[in-house]
């Protein structure tokens, strides 16, 4: 059963990650999970690998995920299918690979919503997404995405070459490795944005009060308990991304 942002009207449950409970993050078996399990929607990140496709992993090396150290961007895709994504996982995930986006909306099309995560190791990087945009386009999936970034100017080049087509969100946090000028969602400034995707610890009376009337939509990460879901909720967000889909899948909070 297809689904788009247009008709959903429930606060949503990203999955993030896709459910890696079991199966490795950011990989076909986990988005698979997705909708075996109900879930309506994947929040997930891409890069644009050097040769030139665009590849889903959170960073920006595959030592975390492989145990082997290759740069995504310097990296082409045939070098990084050879690499198993399954190397800390159950026997059953051995030989998992690095996912492209082309495989993530051939499987899953538009029984699902997506936030897409542009991670990228330069400021500008126009072709990811020209690409993206491209992509979307090609599997009709417009009103099934948002785009997403840490990187405003990223945002920015994303919704010139879509003309504005999506919704877009900057993300933010206190950390120490965002810039002080972008730890609380400033960056929407810059890129004109409609959605703020905040560490769910800012998101408060004070942080609620600041945004009231600019009628941007909040998605906060990463809410992974019941109890934390129901306060972030009380803010009207439009959901919240967690890495404990099926925990707070029991509490009957979301669509």
């Amino acid at each position: 059963m297809s689904i788009s942002y247009n008709t959903n009207n429930k606060p949503l449950l990203y999955c993030h990650r896709g459910v890696h409970i079991n199966a490795p993050e950011n990989s076909l078996p986990a988005f698979k999970d997705v909708m075996e399990l109900g879930f309506k929607a994947i929040e997930t990140d891409i890069h644009i690998c050097k040769s030139g496709e665009i590849v889903i992993i959170h960073d920006n090396n595959t030592n975390r995920m492989t145990g082997v150290n290759l740069e995504i961007e310097r990296s082409t895709l045939s070098q990084l299918k050879e690499l198993d994504l399954g190397i800390n996982c159950s026997p059953e995930y051995k030989n998992t690979k690095i996912p492209t986006l082309r495989e993530l909306f051939e499987l899953c099309g538009n029984n699902v919503l997506y936030d897409l995560e542009l991670k990228s190791s330069t400021i500008h990087n126009r072709e990811l997404a020209i690409k993206t945009w491209k992509l979307i386009q090609e599997f009709h999936l417009e009103f099934n995405c948002i785009v997403s970034s840490f990187n405003p100017v990223a945002i920015k080049a994303f919704e010139r070459c879509s003309n504005y087509a999506l919704q877009t969100a900057v993300i933010f946090s206190e950390g120490q490795k965002v810039p002080k000028i972008l730890q609380h969602g400033w960056g929407s400034h810059l890129c004109g944005s409609t959605i703020l995707k905040p560490d769910y610890v800012q998101v408060n009376d004070d942080f609620i009060k600041k945004i009231e009337d600019t009628g941007l939509k909040v998605l906060p990460w990463c809410v992974d308990t019941i109890a934390d879901a129901k306060t972030i909720l009380q803010y009207d967000c439009m959901g919240v991304i967690t890495n404990r889909p099926t925990i707070l899948s029991k509490s009957e909070l979301f669509y």
